[in-house]
């Protein structure tokens, strides 16, 4: 019951998400015998025939989980206020890549729920026991589903549009979805012989380049803009590039491993 719940779990929080592979995964139920109680990883020839068997090209494994479940009391005053049931687990994933000799990836669900079932001299109706353990053990793989799964982070980016009518121009074709003809004069003002303006003007290119995950020459057109005239608003833009830039290097690299 309880590796069924935590499968159940994560397998909601895959289906969440419009990923082809996340949709119908293959679920092996297979339980170690050579290392029952320890904390030993699969061995690589282990992964290869996983792998090889179901034509994988990595195995998410549920290592071994610690369920836990305690009482605690509240007292005020030497008088016993509440009690509550206290059900913790703590499941460990280990994800293995076909042909590697190590894990790729090792981490540990930490999970707590509280049920009070007495307070203030009366007892309260909770769900029974297995109910208790089947949540804590849901929770468990949302969570896990959760460390797995893309995030995604809503940001705001804003385009310059000042005093100059020719910005402000620019701006209302970006609203209109115009963004090929607003682009085209931005790049015009990039030889302007006022540097504010073209440093504005290279700004609102590098958001555009961003906007089609062209992040290299996002990044070169926000330094060019602070090489013209430095804002504030363009260091910003600046960092978070670079920090994004090595993140997907890093994507990128754990992938072709």
């Amino acid at each position: 019951m309880i590796t069924g719940a935590i499968f159940m779990g994560l397998n909601e929080v895959l289906r969440e998400w419009d990923v082809p592979a996340y949709d119908n995964p293959i679920w092996i139920s297979r339980r170690r015998k050579d290392t029952t109680g320890l904390n030993i990883p699969l061995a690589k020839r282990d992964v290869n025939e996983i792998s090889e068997e179901y034509g994988s090209d990595a195995i998410i494994s549920l290592e071994y989980y610690i369920l836990d479940v305690d009482n605690i009391y509240e007292f005020s005053e030497a008088y016993l206020e509440n009690i509550y049931y206290k059900v913790s687990m703590a499941v460990k994933w280990i994800v293995y890549l076909a042909g590697s000799p190590s894990p790729f990836n090792e981490y540990t669900t930490y999970d707590t729920l509280y049920f009070k079932f007495f307070s203030y001299g009366e007892f309260i109706e909770v769900p029974p026991s297995l109910e208790l353990i089947k949540e804590i053990s849901l929770k468990s793989g949302y969570s896990y589903g959760n460390y797995i799964t893309p995030t995604w982070n809503r940001i705001t980016r804003v385009l310059y549009k000042g005093k100059e009518d020719i910005l402000k121009e620019t701006v209302k074709l970006t609203n209109a979805g115009n963004w090929d003809k607003a682009y085209e004069i931005w790049k015009m003002l990039l030889d302007h012989n006022n540097s504010l303006l073209a440093a504005k003007a290279a700004y609102n290119m590098a958001v555009y380049h961003e906007l089609e995950d062209d992040l290299v020459n996002a990044l070169k057109l926000v330094q060019l803009s602070e090489s013209l005239d430095s804002t504030e608003i363009a260091e910003s833009l600046r960092e978070e590039l670079q920090t994004r830039i090595l993140n997907k290097k890093q994507i990128i690299e754990q992938m072709t491993e």
